[in-house]
């Protein structure tokens, strides 16, 4: 179920993520749940182009605060994976890994301990559907779709009917997921023969969230721009955003 062996979380390392940036059926592991294929011209992880930015390499955490406003600093590792990439960051705060989709000049992750997270990337339409793509660390880069619908254009708050397969065509699973404000991001709750809690953050027409069951996970989001990058993140049951100012 939706890669119930990559679950495992733990609820200490939530309140470690407050200091630092920080699964019919059987929807293989966390990210299982919120991705449907991302819509037309999504471009994953890619590798770059003369048009698009090349995210490998160390990054530098030049400034960054968490929730409550204390800063940090440290370092994020960008490694390609297939179609995506791993994120390996080591702060003053702790020491985190993640997983990320590369879409136009953005660089989307959900992240967590251990491996024991997952990431969705919705495209948001216009009659109040979702496209999205999603994957696990345990998925070692191949890549699951989800479509959700509620019939409420416009409207991204709501109960979703999700059809969707996983990774590496292992499957597929169908349920329900919920959406909810909250403040500056998104509670998301699926129920697809097991449940795990989402967390995201909205840009444009893209929802970019980090899951898994519990609380031991995160989403983060970073603008790149040259050598430059601006990140925003989160944490369940946050109701506001976190940052970090990154740069190489």
């Amino acid at each position: 179920a939706r890669m119930k062996t990559a679950l495992a979380l733990f609820f200490v390392v939530a309140l470690a993520g407050c200091n630092a940036i920080t699964g019919s059926s059987d929807k293989a592991s966390p990210t299982g749940t919120a991705a449907a294929a991302l819509a037309p011209g999504g471009s994953g992880g890619q590798a770059a182009g003369p048009s698009r930015p090349a995210p490998a390499g160390r990054w530098n955490i030049l400034e960054a605060k968490t929730l409550p406003g204390v800063s940090y600093t440290g370092t994020v590792d960008v490694t390609p994976r297939g179609n995506m990439f791993d994120l390996a960051w080591k702060t003053t705060g702790g020491s985190y890994a993640g997983l990320a989709f590369l879409e136009g000049n953005r660089l989307l992750a959900g992240w967590g301990p251990a491996g024991n997270f997952g990431v969705v990337v919705y495209r948001i339409h216009a009659d109040g559907s979702l496209d999205g793509r999603w994957s696990t660390p345990e998925a070692q880069g191949q890549v699951g779709t989800e479509r959700a619908e509620q019939g409420k254009p416009g409207t991204l708050e709501g109960l979703y009917q999700v059809t969707g397969n996983n990774p590496g065509g292992k499957g597929s699973y169908k349920g329900t997921l919920s959406v909810a404000k909250n403040g500056e991001v998104y509670d998301l709750s699926w129920s697809v023969g097991a449940t795990y809690a989402g967390v995201g953050l909205r840009s444009g027409d893209t929802l970019a969230v980090g899951w898994g069951i519990g609380d031991g996970f995160g989403v983060v989001e970073y603008t790149l721009a040259g050598d430059k990058a601006e990140g925003r993140w989160t944490l369940p049951k946050a109701n506001k955003v976190g940052t970090e100012r990154l740069g190489r």
